[in-house]
Parts: C-alpha cells; structure tokens; sequence
C-alpha cells in the first residue's frame, strides 16, 4: 500500500515540493510536518547560543501539550583535521514527535523564561544578549522548516 500525501508527493529523489506561506493555514502546519519529517532528523549544532536555547527547550520536559523533545542521540562530537580539533559540535537525532515539539517551542521561545539579562536595553526593552538567544531560536525554526521546504511567515 502506497503512503498517501495530503501536501504534495515527493519527487524521485524524496524531495518534496515548495510550501509557501498562504498556500496553507497554521493549523495544518503539525499534518504537514508528520508527512515531511523524516524517521530521524539529524542535526549538528555548532553555535554556543543555539545549544542553550536547545538546552533550555529539552529541560522542560513534558509540557501542557503533554509532549516532550525527543532525541535518540544527543553527544559531543569533536571535528578534527588531522590530529587537532578544529570545532565541538552538538549533534541530535530528533524523532518526528520530538521535531514537532521542538518547533512548536522554538516559536513560543521567550529567553526571558529562562535566564537574567542585564545591561542596555533599546527602546523595546532588550538587551543584545537577549536578542542574541530571539535570533538563534528563530534561525533554527527558519533553517529546519526549509530543510523541509516550508516557508511560513
């Protein structure tokens, strides 16, 4: 029996087609991701900021959706050229329940929740350092839903 794609079929190569925003509603956004994502998501996060936001989103738990993050690998894993270490990446291998939980909490994503800022605020009230850990959590949400081939606005 042949899988039935609601959100346009994958090509050949299990590519599938642009989604655009407006071409679907929010609410659809979860049915879209269990067709798109696959058994296991891999990704390699390098950036000090983006750990921590990903540190802070696993830590809670089991939320008020009753959902949890879900990785079957979470290590540090040293990049070497030759004998030297040239970068530490955090690699993850996310489950699809566990990658719509994580997206679903990136966009919910207030670093206010979790730490302290101090210093110079602008005039919406935020720090730089605040904004840093706003960027990071957006950039993620971004970059993963283009893996993907979503755009949402």
């Amino acid at each position: 029996m042949e899988k039935e794609y609601k959100y346009g079929e994958p090509d050949e190569y299990g590519d599938f087609p642009y989604l655009y925003a407006g071409r679907y509603k929010d609410d659809e956004l979860n049915d879209i991701l269990r067709e798109r994502l696959p058994e296991n998501f891999n990704m390699s996060i390098v950036d000090p900021v983006e750990e921590q936001v990903l540190s802070d989103l696993s830590t809670i738990g089991i939320d008020s959706h009753l959902e949890a993050i879900v990785s079957t690998k979470d290590e540090l894993v040293d990049r070497t050229v030759g004998n030297k270490v040239v970068c530490r990446s955090h690699d993850f291998d996310f489950t699809p329940s566990g990658m719509i939980c994580l997206i679903r909490r990136l966009n919910e994503y207030n670093p206010r929740d979790y730490r302290d800022f101090y210093g110079d605020v602008d005039e919406y009230g935020e720090t730089e350092e605040e904004k840093e850990y706003y960027e990071a959590a957006y950039n993620l949400r971004s970059c993963i839903l283009e893996v993907l081939k979503i755009e949402t606005m």
